[in-house]
């Protein structure tokens, strides 16, 4: 038996085909993969969370459960909107570079990789700018998600709310335009600079606090919204970030070691396979959507659900029942 095939029988599984492929498409579909996940969660398991959790009134919580909902929704469908023009001039940049970039951003980005798509900075920057869907969706979502809230208040726990509908569209990105990122010497400098950190993480935190923000404003300024529930749909909006990102960073840190082995080890067991960026950043894309979505959807919202009853119940906000 080849040295090889040793090897491979020791990782056993991690060189299996399925495996490889799920990889790969995670790694090329971050956001989508990531809105999935809020979709799913978000649109369910959160809010069953929410409405269990205790000490809250009870239009408080179906409030904010259907905020839960309203958000996954809209999420996914603006991600999808601005993530698949995105990913398509990426796709036709990564085939031909040449094509699309200079020459000095191309051997600058390559490295002393074997070519441009097995670059770790050429890789980072690719995750970097699929996840800026997410990050484009922001503000529509804020509004949208505001929008909706009423309407779905009333479709689904019957509350007498008046409807109202927003129209938006996106024409999407050109191939040159997503170029002109890639050559810039600042983005670049950043890449190489940053290219073995795990640029999701950071990336999902830093669009969660823009997403609350901007929630915040859009749920103040609401005109369908009842202004007893703006209170508690903010302040939960608030503990809900806040506790995600700390205890998502505690639980990272717990793993970071454990992770870095790990794909260590994946690397060992695929030693053929040219492009192995493309399946590790599949597992970098899982690890922060596992650990947010495990603190994000099920610890947070009964924690902050709980103590938005207490706070909003501090101020006087009546409990229907």
């Amino acid at each position: 038996m080849k040295i090889q095939d040793v090897n491979r029988v020791n990782f056993g599984g991690l060189n299996n085909p399925t495996l490889l492929k799920t990889l790969k498409y995670i790694g090329d579909n971050n956001a989508m993969i990531s809105s999935g996940v809020a979709l799913a969660a978000g649109g369910i398991i959160r809010p069953l969370v929410t409405l269990s959790a205790p000490s809250a009134p009870k239009d408080n919580k179906e409030y904010i459960a259907t905020k839960s909902i309203s958000s996954a929704f809209v999420g996914f469908g603006l991600t999808g909107m601005f993530f698949n023009p995105i990913s398509k001039s990426l796709k036709k940049i990564g085939e031909n570079p040449q094509n699309y970039l200079k020459e000095e951003t191309i051997k600058r980005l390559k490295g002393n990789a074997k070519n441009l798509k097995d670059s770790q900075a050429y890789s980072f920057l690719e995750q970097s700018i699929k996840m800026s869907s997410e990050a484009l969706a922001v503000i529509p979502k804020a509004v949208l998600t505001c929008a909706l809230i009423t309407p779905l208040v009333k479709g689904l726990f019957d509350k007498k709310k008046e409807n109202e509908h927003n129209n938006m569209s996106f024409k999407g990105l050109s191939d040159k335009a997503i170029s002109k990122v890639f050559d810039s010497k600042t983005v670049q400098n950043f890449a190489i600079k940053n290219q073995n950190s795990n640029i999701n993480q950071f990336l999902m935190n830093a669009k969660d606090i823009i997403a609350t923000l901007c929630f915040i404003v859009a749920a103040k300024t609401s005109k369908t919204i009842d202004e007893k529930e703006k209170s508690p749909l903010m302040i939960n909006s608030m503990l809900s970030t806040g506790l995600t990102i700390g205890l998502g960073a505690g639980v990272k840190k717990l793993i970071d070691k454990p992770m870095e082995r790990f794909i260590d080890t994946f690397k060992k067991s695929n030693p053929d396979i040219s492009n192995i960026n493309k399946y590790v950043n599949g597992i970098k894309v899982l690890e922060p959507i596992v650990i947010l979505s495990s603190v994000y959807y099920i610890a947070t919202p009964f924690i902050s659900t709980f103590l938005t009853g207490k706070l909003t119940n501090k101020g006087n906000v009546s409990e229907n029942k």
